[in-house]
């Protein structure tokens, strides 16, 4: 999907690296600098281990694992300038 509409047509990196750590919640997404080296963006999101606990027993912890990862990329999308037409077509 992302490759489709040339995301990573115009982006500094080759790769994201997506961490989803447990913890305290933060609303925000953490993009670190690009390792030129390997062309890759190091990003990661901050979840509430209550929520991931609540979501594994009633079976919705995909949907949050795909709702945050797509947060994260919408902001690396506005953080570089990147096509956001992807978000439209995503389904869970």
């Amino acid at each position: 999907m992302l490759t489709d509409c040339g995301w990573l047509d115009s982006a500094p990196f080759d790769t994201v690296s997506l961490i989803l750590r447990f913890g305290d919640s933060r609303a925000d997404t953490e993009v670190k600098p690009v390792n030129a080296t390997h062309a890759e963006l190091p990003i990661a999101r901050d979840l509430s281990i209550d929520s991931c606990i609540d979501c594994a027993r009633d079976g919705t912890l995909f949907d949050l694992f795909h709702t945050e990862t797509v947060t994260a990329l919408l902001d690396v999308s506005r953080a570089f300038d990147l096509p956001t037409d992807w978000h439209g077509k995503l389904s869970t």
